[in-house]
């Protein structure tokens, strides 16, 4: 999803991961024309001589050398460098190069990442304190199916994946039928949740 028009005046391009248990890592550089950032799960590979810009060693099914992020004329270009698990972008594949947007957040496996261009470099984003999230009865709500979905699988953080199956397995009925109706799974609720089209009227 786009949430605003890019700004190619910008000094910086930045990656940050926003689920998972890398959330809040970021990666920052000069918006160089044809500059290259490499994302994958190792440092260096000393045969090659190659080395990842971003690691994300704690990413599930992130590749060894998994993308590419390219500078060009104030566009910020994504290539797959032929992942296992496949980069995601508007809830489709990426297979070759592909614009997105400036603060568009695509999918590197399951772990998601956003890129933009920032005059701050790397200086943190101003987000919610998790006292203030929790606090919030809604979200409070959401939060404790997910987390309780999480500890199920023995897993240590919680991401979309959680959020998707804790809606499947609500107690809620008006939760349950409209998903029902809609013929969703675990997948489609992970793409629309993302794609911000999960959710309508009542």
């Amino acid at each position: 999803m786009a949430l605003r028009a890019g700004r190619a005046s910008a000094p910086y391009l930045c990656l940050d991961v926003w689920l998972g248990p890398m959330e809040g890592s970021r990666f920052c550089a000069a918006a160089a024309d044809g500059q290259i950032f490499r994302v994958g799960r190792r440092r260096l590979d000393e045969k090659r001589g190659t080395k990842n810009d971003f690691v994300l060693a704690e990413g599930e099914g992130i590749s060894g050398f998994h993308a590419e992020v390219r500078c060009e004329r104030g566009r910020i270009l994504l290539k797959d460098l032929d992942s296992t698990n496949g980069t995601f972008a508007r809830g489709h594949r990426v297979s070759g190069e592909i614009e997105v947007e400036n603060e568009e957040i695509f999918l590197l496996s399951t772990t998601a990442l956003r890129a933009f261009f920032s005059d701050a470099g790397g200086l943190p984003v101003a987000t919610p304190s998790k006292e203030d999230l929790v606090s919030s009865a809604p979200f409070s709500g959401l939060l404790s199916a997910a987390m309780a979905v999480a500890v199920r699988r023995g897993e240590g953080f919680v991401d979309t994946r959680h959020l998707a199956d804790s809606l499947l397995e609500s107690k809620n009925e008006a939760v349950v039928a409209a998903l029902r109706a809609a013929g969703h799974s675990s997948e489609s609720l992970i793409r629309e949740l993302w794609e911000g089209a999960l959710f309508g009227g009542s």
